[in-house]
């Protein structure tokens, strides 16, 4: 079951298709990291954040009319068509999570602790995704305030992602029917570091077309997921707004000769950020921001559905920066 607008997890009402289509922002508290500020240097509010910025901005009546969430977190069955059960059943032992999550702090806590505060949020967000693109697929956009874990590979965890949201959502949105088999998809990568992880889940999958802008000698360096890319745009380190946004347009040039798609979903990590403290390129807010408009506008111009995931970053202004991103495509819809 579905819930309309932001909730808590109590007395949510079921969205029909009918209301889905009005849906834009899918939201849920529960996306947030309920863990000791320091642990990491992922925004941990970086959801609830972005919420109460995009609340405040379109007004609450307008929030309310565009935003949804999802009623429950993701089921290990849906999970399952993405990852081993080794790797479900693994991750949340200490030593195993402490890898996946980068903290050494994770060894200190127990395994119930470990799901509560870092895999159950994460569950929360893969049940978002596949909200997320049910509504794009629906009304044609829709975007979410997390999501884009794409470091996550079949049977292994890595870079604070412990599960694969998006090819979980691909392969959910299969099983059900709502994507035809061989309705092909389109990922759009511009996080600052390559999605490893997506594209070892969707290594035999031709359904899918992979682009990916990242600085190749950042991490995760990982050959056999470059050798799946279809279409890498590689960047120096330190590259800056011309050289990105020049890079991004020949991507996505590209990237429209494979079409049609069914779906394109862009991946729009705050990360390239010039004040990211883990990004290897220094765009400026404008260049971000612009990054964002010719990414969508790119699919507008094409009429084809999608969706878009924040992805990284970890700078003090990524919450901003994501929910200006959200608010201006929202309200253009």
């Amino acid at each position: 079951m579905l819930a309309h607008g932001r909730v808590s997890g109590q007395g949510e009402a079921e969205i029909t298709d009918e209301r889905m289509s009005g849906v834009k922002i899918l939201h849920h508290p529960n996306f947030d990291f309920p863990v000791p500020e320091g642990l990491h240097p992922f925004p941990m509010d970086r959801a609830c954040a972005a919420a109460r910025i995009l609340s405040s901005h379109l007004g609450a009546d307008t929030w309310k009319a565009l935003s949804a969430a999802p009623s429950h977190e993701i089921s290990r069955k849906d999970l399952e068509r993405t990852h081993s059960a080794g790797h479900l059943d693994s991750i949340s032992a200490p030593e195993a999570a402490a890898k996946i999550f980068e903290a050494d702090e994770v060894r200190l806590l127990l395994d119930s602790e470990i799901d509560t505060i870092l895999l159950r949020p994460q569950r929360w967000i893969c049940a978002g995704t596949l909200m997320a693109a049910k509504a794009a697929l629906t009304s044609g956009s829709a975007l979410s305030t997390a999501g884009g874990l794409h470091h996550a590979a079949p049977s292994k965890g890595g870079g604070f992602c412990a599960y694969a949201d998006l090819p979980v959502a691909l392969a959910a949105l299969r099983a059900e029917g709502a994507l035809a088999d061989g309705g092909r998809i389109a990922i759009c990568d511009l996080d600052a570091h390559m999605g490893n992880g997506t594209a070892r889940c969707l290594l035999d999958d031709p359904s899918a077309v992979l682009m990916d802008v990242h600085c190749p000698t950042s991490y995760p360096r990982d050959a056999v997921a470059f050798g799946r890319i279809d279409i890498p745009v590689l960047l120096d380190v330190q590259a800056e707004d011309d050289a990105y946004l020049s890079a991004l347009e020949r991507g996505l040039s590209e990237l429209a000769g494979r079409g049609p798609f069914a779906l394109i979903v862009l991946l729009l990590g705050t990360d390239p950020f010039e004040d990211d403290p883990v990004g290897p390129f220094r765009l400026t807010e404008g260049g971000i921001l612009e990054r964002d408009r010719i990414a969508i506008q790119a699919c507008r111009r094409n009429s084809t559905p999608f969706l878009v995931l924040p992805a990284g970053g970890y700078s003090d202004q990524s919450a901003r920066l994501l929910a200006e991103t959200i608010e201006k495509a929202a309200v253009a819809s």
